[in-house]
C-alpha cells in the first residue's frame, strides 16, 4: 500500500520580496509582485508568463512590492485576514519606519506555518529593544517552518537581521529584499562567521518544497535564485 503524500507548500522566488505559494488543494498565492530593478537597483523580478493567482498579497505599495498589474478573479488582500478552503491568512503589522506601515503575512496550511515579513526594516534594525521583541512575541507563533524575511535596506542592516533571524527562530529562512547577489553573499557570509547553528543551503534554484520539520534545532537558510514563473532548471532541481 502507498504511503499517503505529505502535504506540503511550493515556494518560487520570483525575486526581490516577491514569491509565489502552491498548495495542494489548488490555491496559489502571489506575494509582493513588484517592479522588476525598481528605484534603478539590481533586484531583478521574475515575470508571470500566463498564470492567474488565487490570493495576492500586499506587504504596502511601493513599486518593488506593487507593480500594478490587475489578477481578475483573484482575491486581493491589503492587511485583511483570510481563510480559503485549508489555507488561513493572518495579517501582521510590522515596522519599515514605524508600526503598521507595513504588513506582514502568518499563513498556516495543514500545521505548516509560513512568515512573510514585508518591508520590515524597522523591527529588524530596533530588534535588540525589548519593546519589538515583546511584540514580535507576541504577534507570532513560537517557531514559524518559514520566515521569508528582508536583509537589505536603505542602510547596510546586515548585522541586525542576523539578530531579528536568531530571534524569531524560525525552523528555515528564505533570505530576500536585497539589492545585489553581493549584498546577500555578504549576509550568507556574516551567518557563516557567527559561528551559531546555521544550516546554509545555495540550491541555484528558484523553488523549494516546505514540508514537516527537520529533525534539528538549527535555523536552516535556504538561498534560491530569482526565477521566471515557469522556469526550471534541470541541473537544479527544486530541492
Amino acid at each position: 500500500m502507498q504511503a499517503p503524500a505529505v502535504p506540503g507548500i511550493r515556494i518560487h522566488y520570483l525575486g526581490h520580496a516577491a514569491f509565489i505559494l502552491s498548495f495542494d488543494s489548488g490555491v496559489t498565492v502571489l506575494m509582493d509582485y513588484g517592479q522588476s530593478r525598481a528605484y534603478g537597483l539590481d533586484s531583478p523580478i521574475g515575470d508571470l508568463g500566463d498564470f492567474q493567482p488565487t490570493v495576492v498579497t500586499y506587504s504596502h505599495h511601493h513599486a518593488d512590492h506593487d507593480r500594478g498589474q490587475s489578477f481578475a478573479g483573484a482575491q486581493i488582500l491589503n492587511g485583511e485576514n483570510l481563510v480559503l478552503e485549508d489555507v488561513t491568512f493572518q495579517a501582521i503589522a510590522v515596522s519599515e519606519n514605524a508600526i503598521g506601515d507595513n504588513v506582514g503575512y502568518l499563513i498556516t496550511c495543514h500545521g505548516l506555518t509560513v512568515f512573510h515579513a514585508g518591508d520590515s526594516q524597522g523591527d529588524i534594525a530596533n530588534v535588540g529593544e525589548a519593546t519589538v521583541r515583546q511584540r514580535l512575541r507576541q504577534s507570532l507563533p513560537g517557531r514559524v517552518d518559514l520566515l521569508l524575511f528582508p536583509i537589505g535596506w536603505t542602510r547596510d542592516i546586515t548585522s541586525q537581521a542576523e539578530t531579528y533571524l536568531d530571534f524569531l527562530h524560525p525552523r528555515r529562512a528564505i533570505p530576500m529584499h536585497y539589492w545585489s547577489a553581493d549584498e546577500k553573499q555578504n549576509f550568507l557570509a556574516t551567518l557563516r562567521a557567527t559561528g551559531k547553528n546555521y544550516k546554509i543551503t545555495e540550491t541555484g534554484a528558484g523553488c523549494y518544497e516546505l514540508t514537516a520539520a527537520p529533525p534539528h534545532d538549527a535555523i536552516e537558510i535556504i538561498s534560491l535564485t530569482a526565477t521566471p514563473y515557469g522556469e526550471t532548471s534541470e541541473a537544479a532541481p527544486c530541492p
